[in-house]
């Protein structure tokens, strides 16, 4: 589940929709986001928008929220997310590599000087 609450006072007129779209295509930017599920507008003075969805599939997953306040004014945020990624694991990997070619650029200077 993912929420989205107001920060500042004065947005109780303030109408948001939630989307949730999957990647779909690495090739084609117009169309690289499928939209999996879409929240019909919500009036945020409630206090809390959600979207609801469970996720299966690992990849990289965006959620678009559009803000539309009472004058008009139309906001847009787009946050992107991976599922089923093990980042964790990732960075540890990236960061042994680093390590090793670290100590084998120190190694070669060590040899170069004790020539």
């Amino acid at each position: 589940m993912l929420a989205v609450e107001p920060l500042a006072a004065g947005r109780e007129k303030t109408l948001v929709t939630l989307e949730l779209a999957a990647l779909t295509s690495w090739f084609n930017p117009g169309q690289a986001f499928t939209v999996i599920k879409q929240q019909p507008e919500q009036l945020l003075g409630t206090g809390l928008a959600s979207i609801s969805q469970s996720i299966g599939q690992r990849g990289v997953y965006r959620l678009n929220v559009t803000l539309h306040d009472g004058s008009g004014d139309i906001q847009q945020q787009r946050f992107l997310f991976l599922v089923g990624f093990p980042v964790t694991k990732i960075m540890v990997m990236i960061a042994g590599l680093l390590v090793l070619v670290i100590g084998f650029a120190g190694l070669k200077e060590f040899k170069k000087k004790g020539r």
